[in-house]
């Protein structure tokens, strides 16, 4: 199915072994309290929250001037606000990874089907072909028209005298 010759089953499990994941983490994330917005927005990343609590507890970072607990307090908040991130960081990212993976099945899915309908458009070409699964296949070519559209061409507009057309308007001639 894929370049690395993974089956659609082994995709469809790997898909449900990533959505686990994600509703697992999504869980956890939802358990967590909210870390003060103050210090959610004093960093980046995780590791600049981190970081600052280091510095905190080391006595080379002064504690900002809304804090009201002590250094230790705040350096607690501050990593707590860093996993806090990470496990935001990580509901996104298996959600992203997930979204790939249903979405590279489906296309191989329709590729799938793409090619045995043109196999099918292939056997209208046949003369001992009945009249009944003749029209079958019409039929579903129709249907597939419809809700597909039209292929669009490519490569640059034409116009009269082989003018290339820009915008609705000839292009300038050079």
């Amino acid at each position: 199915m894929t370049q690395n010759n993974v089956t659609r089953e082994q995709a469809v499990a790997i898909a449900e072994l990533i959505k686990e994941q994600c509703d697992a983490v999504y869980a956890e994330l939802v358990a967590m309290r909210e870390p003060d917005p103050q210090v959610l927005e004093s960093f980046r990343y995780p590791t600049h929250a981190r970081r600052s609590a280091q510095r905190l507890r080391s006595g080379e970072f002064r504690p900002p001037k809304w804090m009201t607990g002590t250094v230790e307090e705040l350096a607690r908040e501050y990593e707590y606000a860093a996993e806090y991130a990470e496990k935001i960081r990580d509901v996104r990212r298996l959600a992203k990874t997930h979204k790939k993976v249903q979405l590279h099945i489906a296309n191989e899915t329709f590729a799938g089907v793409r090619q045995v309908f043109h196999r099918m458009k292939e056997w209208l070409r046949d003369p001992n072909l009945d009249d009944v699964t003749a029209e079958n296949i019409l039929a579903i070519h129709r249907e597939r028209r419809r809700d597909l559209g039209r292929p669009k061409k490519k490569g640059p507009k034409v116009g009269e005298g082989g003018v290339l057309v820009v915008n609705g308007a000839p292009a300038p001639n050079r």
